[in-house]
């Protein structure tokens, strides 16, 4: 079964902070594009809270069979001078309803560190 991506652009106030998105991919269509914005507020609100670490950027969210998959990086460890924080990436799975099933931290970097992107 093939799955199609397309980009999305959110509108001002539906993410608090919208310069964190890196990049929105809705497979199967937009039609769900105005509550993407909602469900990843409430993914980072609830991600930070499970984990007590900051959340310092969102860089996806897909749906696929499972749900929907949240990609954002919190901040592990803060350091100073700020580029030799340590990142984490998780991932973060929401069913159709909005309700959280899990999360899985992906893989760790320090902030300076390249971010190669991988389809």
């Amino acid at each position: 079964m093939s799955k199609s991506s397309h980009s999305v652009a959110l509108k001002e106030g539906q993410v608090k902070n919208k310069g964190d998105i890196k990049k929105i991919k809705i497979a199967g269509g937009a039609k769900m594009a105005k509550d993407v914005g909602s469900l990843i507020e409430k993914a980072r609100k609830e991600l930070s809270k499970l984990t007590g670490l900051k959340a310092s950027s969102t860089t996806g969210a897909t749906k696929d069979e499972k749900g929907w998959h949240i990609s954002i990086e919190m901040v592990e460890k803060q350091s100073i001078p700020d580029q030799m924080d340590i990142l984490a990436l998780y991932e973060v799975l929401f069913d159709e309803d909005g309700n959280l099933l899990g999360f899985e931290r992906k893989s760790m970097r320090k902030r300076m560190e390249a971010v190669t992107e991988s389809e």
